[in-house]
């Protein structure tokens, strides 16, 4: 049969419904990698029949990595999208569509077969549980995946898979008895028709202590169904799995890290290092800091410390002391962790010990609490999809992401984040409060100077437009990891993209009493001087250094918020000023005398210096307040414009920024603590 180019178009999801169901920061890594290992196994599947994957660009250390072939650096993260097209596969006897989706199953089962074998099987003496569980176990990971695929003669026709998708064809099984409490509405591995705390505990601790290695994967309480159970424990049978298929392709795994930074440990980051940095110059705090240490690894050990953040890595080496230093778990640095005790530890009596050494530490080093919220950023392009039916864009595009994605991972480690995913123009990371907007803010920056790199090479008229969405979630680590990360997708989509247009950033925090704060701004304002410098953040600092001055922050941010509430935006309006200029004068007038009515420690009220001092945080905090939205028209440059609306979630979000990143901060005074507790 005679050989011509034709497009093989594949998807691979439920995609968020893999990933965000998580109750650890790792099931939310685990999810991610899979995703990324199955798809490079079918780009290996493509490949073995002559296909050329063209979209996106294999990532090669991944392709290598699977069958076991020598590599650069095996790769530890997932980065390769689910979606892709490859491009001159031959047609006909000689390329099968069904071959890659049989490919991908036969992996996926072989994969699930091994830890089958290794945690479940022989550890289930009791053959009735064992033919109840092998049956749950079989079910579900058999019927889970929906693979779509579409094959087409024309290059354009870029709307296949979703036309396909709607077909829905594809029926999850019906689960019954207790769920799962990772992976929702999926049957746990017990098999109990109904709830029985006592026989789910029998059933799941006797599975725990059998484990030969990470106990720790399986918490006292937690029922899983067999996708999360392989979601938790298949890092720990990787390293030395290996299969061949029925196509004749050979699969081998690698060694992975299981452990990834805990959000408390994510939160704590900031604060544990001005600790180690403060014990590089006071011999009391370091005194005090091996105290700690010696009794919190003893509670907890130092799960962390195999993926250290950069700036605790860097801050205990400079100390002189090990990794280890940098890897407690991330619990023992909480208080209100260590107070709840209980079934979280092996041994509860022993957090007392490390509560009182908790409190030495703070005091040694003169430092408050640490920061119980961390962040989940989350990021995706805007308007490719629509581009790459154009012929003329799609290897720039393809290069252009690329490119993308091989340099994320060293800006999300120099502002000390873990990086889950990025792969294609999606990306998904962790992050301190303190790193995340600039993270974000940089990535953005990448991303624009990939394709601005890519467009030298294509004429005027053919240029590849697109930007970067971003949502940042700074959230309280008790709020439940699967809420958070799903709604940080909804504030993407629904926030940065719908309602601000799209090249812009959505904030929001979550508090355990429910949404505290949502605010957004496009990019084009929020980045000046050449997109380097950030608005938002260059604000935050200047309040941080005028609230360790003189503690105004809250009483003026409390006060502002109510005038804002409680007048009507129409009061606010700009008008033309005797300079021509739109002004905001009511605004800032009454937002001036509220900040010399909060205690700003200022010399002279009147003095030129006190003007200017009062106008730094003034006329910047009026650009938060005020809504803006970028708007599109074919053929011409993006427009920022102002809605009108004054926003006073960008006074809370500048409160809460500033509250949360004074790490190296001393014990607030008494009146300072209470005037905090007024806006808790």
């Amino acid at each position: 049969m005679s050989q011509r180019d034709q497009y093989f178009h594949l998807t691979l999801g439920p995609v968020q419904g893999f990933v965000s169901q998580a109750r650890r920061t790792r099931d939310f890594w685990a999810g991610s990698f899979l995703l990324s290992w199955l798809s490079s196994v079918s780009m290996a599947a493509v490949r073995a029949q002559g296909g050329k994957v063209e979209f996106p660009v294999p990532d090669e250390n991944f392709l290598q990595a699977i069958q076991g072939q020598p590599t650069q650096k095996l790769p530890q993260q997932g980065s390769v999208p689910n979606r892709f097209k490859a491009l001159g596969a031959k047609v006909g006897h000689d390329f099968n569509p069904d071959a890659v989706v049989q490919t991908m199953q036969q992996a996926w089962l072989a994969l699930c077969l091994r830890i089958w074998e290794c945690d479940l099987s022989p550890h289930l003496e009791d053959e009735r549980q064992l033919t109840v569980t092998r049956e749950i176990w079989f079910r579900q990971v058999s019927q889970f995946w929906e693979i779509n695929w579409c094959l087409t003669d024309d290059p354009k026709r870029s709307d296949l898979l979703d036309r396909r998708k709607n077909w829905r064809s594809h029926m999850a099984p019906e689960e019954p008895g207790v769920k799962c409490m990772m992976m929702a509405g999926w049957q746990e591995l017990s098999g109990l028709e109904r709830p029985d705390q006592t026989r789910l505990d029998a059933f799941w601790d006797a599975l725990r202590e059998k484990l030969k290695h990470g106990k720790t994967d399986l918490r006292p309480g937690e029922c899983l169904s067999a996708l999360a159970f392989v979601k938790r424990r298949f890092v720990r049978h990787f390293d030395d799995w290996k299969t061949t298929l029925d196509s004749g392709l050979t699969l081998a795994g690698w060694k992975l890290n299981p452990n990834v930074p805990s959000v408390p440990y994510m939160a704590a980051a900031p604060w544990y290092t001005q600790v180690l940095e403060k014990a590089v110059k006071d011999v009391r705090v370091k005194d005090a800091l091996i105290e700690f240490f010696d009794s919190a690894e003893l509670l907890v050990g130092s799960p962390e410390s195999q993926t250290p953040l950069t700036s605790v890595s860097e801050a205990a080496n400079r100390l002189g002391f090990g990794s280890v230093y940098s890897g407690l778990d991330g619990v023992v640095f909480h208080a209100s962790q260590l107070e709840q005790g209980g079934r979280r530890f092996d041994q509860p009596d022993n957090a007392g010990v490390v509560l009182n050494s908790l409190a030495a530490l703070r005091k040694a080093a003169d430092m408050g609490e640490a920061s119980s919220f961390y962040a989940v950023v989350v990021m995706d392009g805007d308007s490719l999809g629509s581009q790459m039916s154009d012929t003329d864009k799609q290897s720039q595009i393809s290069h252009g992401l690329k490119d993308f994605t091989d340099g994320v991972p060293e800006i999300v480690a120099r502002h000390s984040g873990f990086l889950i995913y990025a792969g294609g123009d999606d990306v998904l990371a962790l992050a301190s409060v303190d790193q995340a907007i600039e993270m974000a803010s940089e990535i953005r920056g990448h991303y624009n100077a990939c394709f601005a790199e890519q467009n030298k090479a294509l004429s005027a008229d053919s240029q590849i437009t697109t930007s970067l969405s971003a949502g940042i979630q700074f959230a309280h680590m008790r709020m439940p990891l699967t809420f958070v990360l799903d709604d940080a997708h909804r504030l993407l989509d629904d926030v940065a993209k719908d309602k601000t247009g799209r090249d812009s950033l959505a904030i929001r925090v979550w508090k355990p009493g429910g949404l505290h704060l949502e605010w957004s701004q496009p990019w084009g304002f929020l980045l000046k001087e050449g997109g380097t410098v950030n608005r938002l953040s260059e604000l935050h600092r200047r309040f941080v250094q005028r609230e360790q001055q003189s503690h105004f922050t809250n009483k003026f941010i409390f006060k502002a918020m109510a005038l804002l509430e409680r007048l009507p935006n129409a009061m606010f309006s700009a008008t033309v000023g005797s300079d021509g200029q739109l002004s905001n004068h009511l605004l800032r007038t009454l937002l001036t005398a509220e900040l010399r009515h909060s205690g700003i420690a200022l010399d002279n009220s009147k003095s030129e210096v006190s003007r200017k001092e009062v106008d730094s945080l003034i006329e910047p905090l009026l650009e938060m307040l005020e809504q803006r939205k970028r708007k599109v028209k074919e053929g011409q440059p993006a427009d920022i414009q102002a809605t009108g609306d004054y926003c006073a979630d960008a006074l809370r979000l500048i409160r809460f920024l500033t509250m949360e990143t004074q790490c190296e901060a001393q014990v607030v005074s008494s009146k300072a603590a209470s005037d905090k507790g007024e806006l808790v």
